[in-house]
């Protein structure tokens, strides 16, 4: 197992012992400390790999991921954060956080959606309009 996967493997171990089930809006301000912290190392990577043409930047990405949880938990769905990078909406859609796709749950075909507003208007009120 190489640094970033341990890396990987701890961060996202720490992120779900703080958060217990569903995230709501209460600990948004706790997601945006950790936004601040890893746009720090973000900069940080940054410099260290200013002189190279192509590197990776493990904290860039969790920057996007941690801001698409915030994106869901403002549109008023139920959302809980699962291992490997997966939040699960509504305990019915699980929703990728590095790529805008989505599948049903138990269900194997994956989905694109655009933004995290679009989704649930699209997808998750048309249920309750259907009721």
């Amino acid at each position: 197992m190489n640094y970033y996967k341990v890396m990987h493997q701890i961060n996202e171990e720490e992120l779900l012992k703080n958060f217990d089930g569903v995230i709501t809006q209460e600990h948004v301000p706790y997601i945006r400390t950790l936004i601040e912290e890893e746009s720090k190392k973000s900069e940080a990577c940054e410099q260290r790999n200013y002189h190279k043409d192509q590197y990776s930047n493990p904290y860039r990405r969790e920057i996007y991921r941690l801001e698409t949880i915030i994106e869901f938990v403002n549109t008023g769905v139920s959302v809980e954060r699962t291992a490997s990078g997966l939040i699960t909406i509504n305990g019915k859609y699980i929703v990728s956080l590095a790529t805008p796709r989505w599948r049903v749950k138990g269900k194997a075909k994956w989905y694109w959606y655009t933004t995290p507003t679009e989704f649930v208007k699209k997808y998750i009120q048309k249920e309750d309009y259907k009721l």
